[in-house]
């Protein structure tokens, strides 16, 4: 079992490529403008 305070690494990685996922689609059309791309971050 886990310590208190110990990090879950494959939860961090989820958490960071969730967070990329979000920003990702707040740059729709400004950085990009492809329909496909902001359909493929529908996950977050």
């Amino acid at each position: 079992m886990k310590e208190k305070g110990e990090k879950i690494l494959w939860i961090d990685c989820l958490k960071a490529i969730a967070i990329l996922a979000v920003l990702l689609d707040h740059t729709f059309m400004v950085l990009y403008d492809n329909p496909n791309v902001q359909t493929a971050t529908f996950f977050r």
